[in-house]
């Protein structure tokens, strides 16, 4: 199929690829599958250095292998509150030949984190061409959080992957007005909605783009089925499995990966109308042993909800792009003088649809993820590669009004430019990040020797709250760092457990009539 389309699907001649490609001109001359297969193992060797590294599972990670073990123990009524979806099961099924859970998860990460990189880089190609494809998917293939997240057990990059060929899928369907597409468009972003409710949100935004495009050839009856297609199939070819276990299917997690999207939204959907106060969510107890400026703090996020949802998003966006966000902005300017086309608009509704969604999410949980900003980063990927050939025509025509040599500059400044966002991308991707998990890790192996089960660490990761362990008649409380001796008398503790954790260190602890708790920085 990969052959068939490229050959002709490309409406520009030689001369002008070349023209508009530059630099990349000895890859256009390359067969599809050469390009594809490049960009895989481009995008295969950073994950692999980063996965090599010492790793620590995340906590939603032990929650997916945790999920896993109970399905294939036949426990298929899960961990309550929460929901099976595909990622759990594919971990299942990796670990029959790996013998190990977490490397399953990670396996199943690399594989979907690295795939990602082929939908990227044609949705470039066919929205715009083929130069923006390729700084696409290089962006893609270096951005730090994403070589972060994508060797860790985790459903993120698979949900990525789903989005990314979904979007491809739709767009070249609707543009050579072929069903097929739309076909393949229904199954990958089913796929995306049992993986995670956001793959739900990019269906249904489709769909609305497919029922109200601005297509003067196209009729009626063929625009309802357009819909019907990238709407039904999907569901239509699991109908089969989920009548089946009509039944039972409360109690089997394969019922509840079928019906995840659907429960998830129904289920929530009263929470994120009316969220939860953060004080009730925490605890009455807990609120009060907390200093006087956060239980101000906590009242005033509470009263701000909505702004402060909106504004934790577009930090998580911003945390999430890195650096790209210097050339992001300017490619959505450039785009904006020239006058928005079809191709930019179908990427905005995309954004606005997953920022409205990150919206309710992060109002109702009071928290939003580095990682979950990286979903909002997947349409605006191309506006950066637009950013960078604005910035380089910008420094090539101030170069030119202030010297006519350096005539090697010029005509490689693209060139160094995508060179130079590259290598600090890397530079932050591959660099090893220190000890700091490592250290609470050994806490934690520690604790889990000593029998204790309780304690959880609260607050951001620069501040640790660890509760009291035993009852509160014995007054005990958990103490960690180094040389604790001498801050062991100013927090006025009688009794206390002292933890060799390096690099952690007191900087506050609670009132004498308060719950036992220390503040670590």
């Amino acid at each position: 199929m990969l052959k068939k389309m490229t050959s002709n699907d490309s409406m520009m001649t030689l001369a002008e690829n070349k023209e508009q490609t530059g630099y990349l001109w000895v890859f256009v001359s390359m067969p599809m599958w050469a390009k594809l297969f490049l960009l895989v193992i481009i995008a295969l060797i950073p994950r692999i250095i980063v996965f090599l590294q010492p790793q620590i599972i995340p906590l939603d990670g032990t929650l997916y292998v945790q999920m896993a073990k109970l399905f294939s123990e036949g426990k298929y009524e899960g961990i309550p509150r929460n929901y099976f979806t595909l990622y759990p099961m594919l971990i299942w099924a990796v670990q029959k030949l790996t013998t190990d859970w977490e490397l399953s998860g990670q396996l199943i990460s690399i594989t979907f984190g690295t795939l990602t990189v082929i939908p990227i880089f044609l949705l470039g190609r066919s929205l715009y061409n083929e130069k923006v494809g390729w700084l696409s998917a290089l962006f893609y293939i270096t951005l730090p959080n994403f070589l972060k997240f994508d060797i860790q057990a985790l459903r993120d990059p698979g949900s990525w992957f789903f989005i990314a060929t979904t979007l491809w899928l739709v767009w070249e369907g609707l543009k050579k007005n072929r069903l097929i597409l739309l076909a393949y468009a229904s199954i990958s972003a089913g796929l995306g909605a049992i993986t995670r409710v956001d793959g739900f949100i990019v269906w249904g935004t489709l769909v609305l783009y497919t029922a109200f495009q601005k297509v003067s050839k196209l009729c009626l009856k063929r625009r309802m089925l357009n819909i019907a297609i990238l709407t039904l199939l999907f569901p239509i070819l699991l109908s089969p499995i989920f009548f089946s276990m009509k039944g039972f299917s409360e109690k089997t997690a394969l019922g509840e990966m079928v019906s995840f999207s659907v429960r998830v939204i129904t289920s929530n959907t009263r929470v994120i109308l009316k969220p939860q106060e953060p004080i009730d969510a925490m605890g009455r107890k807990t609120y009060d042993s907390l200093p006087q400026i956060s239980q101000n703090s906590l009242e005033l996020a509470s009263r701000l909800r909505i702004g402060v949802a909106i504004s934790e998003v577009i930090h998580k966006f911003i945390k999430s792009a890195n650096l790209l966000i210097v050339l992001i902005l300017p490619g959505f300017w450039k785009r904006k003088r020239e006058g928005f086309q079809s191709s930019d608009w179908y990427l905005l509704y995309v954004f606005c649809a997953l920022f409205i969604m990150s919206g309710f999410y992060a109002r109702q949980i009071y928290y939003f993820s580095t990682r979950h900003g990286l979903t909002l980063v997947i349409p605006t990927l191309f506006f950066g590669g637009h950013g960078l050939d604005f910035i380089a025509e910008g420094f090539s025509r101030g170069l030119n009004r202030l010297t006519s040599r350096w005539s090697f500059l010029k005509k490689y400044l693209l060139h160094l430019l995508t060179i130079f966002f590259i290598l600090i991308f890397l530079a932050q991707g591959i660099a090893f990040k220190g000890t700091g998990k490592f250290v609470q890790k050994e806490i934690g192996l520690w604790l889990k020797e000593k029998g204790y089960q309780g304690p959880v660490i609260m607050g951001p990761k620069n501040s640790f709250v660890w509760p009291s362990i035993g009852t509160e008649n014995s007054k005990k409380c958990l103490i960690l760092g180094r040389r604790l001796w001498k801050p062991l008398n100013e927090t006025g503790l009688k009794s206390s457990l002292l933890i060799p954790a390096p690099s952690i260190k007191i900087t506050r602890a609670s009132s004498k009539t308060g719950p036992r708790q220390v503040f670590f920085r």
